[in-house]
């Protein structure tokens, strides 16, 4: 189940839509919008797309086409998905590496 999870935000900037679409759907064009505000460099059109297309596949989120204009949403899925990435995220903001006691030293 984890190797699951770990697919479905393997894709470049998969992790941070899901983020953005957790609080709100939003159209292909406001979404790439809020995306260049989060990410660490430019947002390739060709690489969004292949990872919308991805996240779509893999039901996690939906391409909402009955609506005008069309819009980008999470599923219930991707909802689940979205909570518990934001559990892991504040467990490792919780326990920094450089932390004493939360090191690899043990393997050494």
């Amino acid at each position: 189940m984890l190797q699951r999870a770990l697919r479905a935000i393997k894709p470049k900037w998969g992790r941070e839509i899901l983020d953005i679409l957790s609080s709100e759907p939003l159209r292909y064009t406001d979404l790439l919008v809020r995306l260049g505000g989060v990410a660490d460099g430019p947002v390739h059109s060709r690489t969004f797309q292949a990872t919308l297309a991805a996240l779509t596949r893999q039901g996690l989120i939906a391409h909402r086409t009955t609506r005008v204009p069309p819009d980008y949403a999470l599923t219930r899925s991707g909802q689940r998905l979205a909570v518990a990435l934001r559990h892991i995220e504040a467990w490792d903001q919780d326990h920094p590496a450089d932390q004493p006691g939360n090191s690899d030293s043990w393997r050494t």
